[in-house]
């Protein structure tokens, strides 16, 4: 056995073991963080604070995470694509529950899960672009440096060869 050895490497599986733990934190806060604010309300008007915090507050949360984790360089796309996921199996989970138990309220929150999805695909279309810009722009500058470095290497060599015929002369 080699003691020398200074890492441990971790099998693959821990890897998306550890990724999934993320993610579920992730789409996990937000939606306590917003159940936690819609139950601290006054009982006079929780009926409208819940509301408001499963209508806007959270996809706004979602959004938010979204944008900072796109900022800070992380991988942000599977996060988004979850979240349509979350968001779809919502929805259906609503409309299954409008069509075997009935009501008007189920109907409305599927609906609105239906735009909530539609909204977060738009969001991960334009941050695929977005991302894809971002790739070509930082290709595009590693080749102007080649070209610049290389540049810069002729022009060395000119000045060297330059300076190797006047002594010559």
């Amino acid at each position: 056995m080699n003691k020398s050895r200074t890492f441990v490497t971790y099998p693959l599986v821990w890897y998306y073991a550890y990724r999934s733990l993320l993610y579920l934190a992730l789409l996990i806060g937000p939606a306590m963080l917003t159940e936690w604010l819609a139950s601290a309300a006054p009982e006079s008007i929780r009926g409208f604070v819940q509301f408001i915090a499963y209508a806007l507050v959270l996809p706004a949360l979602y959004w938010g995470l979204y944008e900072f984790l796109r900022r800070s360089g992380a991988r942000s796309q599977s996060f988004i694509y979850l979240i349509i996921i979350f968001f779809a199996m919502t929805a259906g989970l609503q409309f299954h529950s409008a069509v075997t138990k009935g009501g008007f309220g189920p109907w409305i929150s599927g609906l609105v899960m239906i735009l909530y999805v539609a909204g977060f695909i738009w969001i991960a279309i334009r941050g695929a672009k977005r991302n894809r810009a971002d790739a070509e722009a930082a290709y595009q500058a590693q080749q102007e440096e080649k070209i610049y470095v290389q540049t810069q290497a002729i022009l060395r060599a000119r000045s060297i060869e330059e300076a190797a015929t006047k002594r010559g002369q």
